[in-house]
């Protein structure tokens, strides 16, 4: 794996190697910058890794939920993640204070951005790299755009990662409402 630093200049994906497996790389080029796997099928306990370190990310609560990332073995949280009433947006608190906006962009929600507090894009999720093959169809994928801006910040492989983790709740959020709709329809 090679440090995000390293690799800024070539272009990010998330990719999913295989689709029934909630396991993702962000690739940089050809070359493994970080990695995301939840630890289970239906939970939002996941594991990030890039090669300057490893956090844990996990949704808690449930009639006011976040979501929190930590050092890997640590209780202490270093981010958390507050969405809106609206699910669309939501407040990033980091540990020194510094407060980001994670935001769907534009109507269909299939783009996501991650700004500061002047509103300043770092970072843009989606939408997702063409489908070479069939199997890509089914799943989850998307072209990571890193703004210069950003590139010199110490935590951008743990927001990066932090970020894609958000992305993933969301559409499996929606799925699961969209799910409940057809049924109960």
């Amino acid at each position: 794996m090679r440090p995000i630093a390293e690799v800024l200049s070539l272009p990010f994906a998330f990719l999913q190697p295989k689709a029934m497996e909630r396991s993702f790389e962000l690739r940089a080029g050809e070359e493994l910058a970080g990695t995301l796997a939840f630890r289970s099928s239906f939970g939002s306990l996941a594991l990030a890794r890039t090669a300057e370190s490893a956090w844990t990310f996990k949704r808690v609560g449930s009639f006011s939920p976040r979501a929190t990332a930590r050092l890997e073995g640590s209780e202490h949280d270093l981010v958390a993640y507050t969405p809106r009433w609206s699910g669309q947006s939501g407040e990033i608190t980091l540990e020194g204070g510094e407060r980001l906006r994670f935001a769907a962009a534009g109507f269909w929600g299939t783009r996501f951005a991650l700004s500061d507090a002047a509103g300043q894009t770092l970072a843009t999720f989606g939408p997702e790299p063409e489908a070479h093959r069939f199997s890509d169809l089914f799943r989850a994928q998307a072209i990571v755009s890193v703004d210069p801006a950003a590139s010199a910040r110490s935590d951008l492989g743990l927001l990066l990662l932090f970020g894609w983790y958000l992305v993933i709740l969301h559409n499996e959020d929606a799925t699961t409402a969209a799910t409940t709709v057809v049924v109960a329809g």
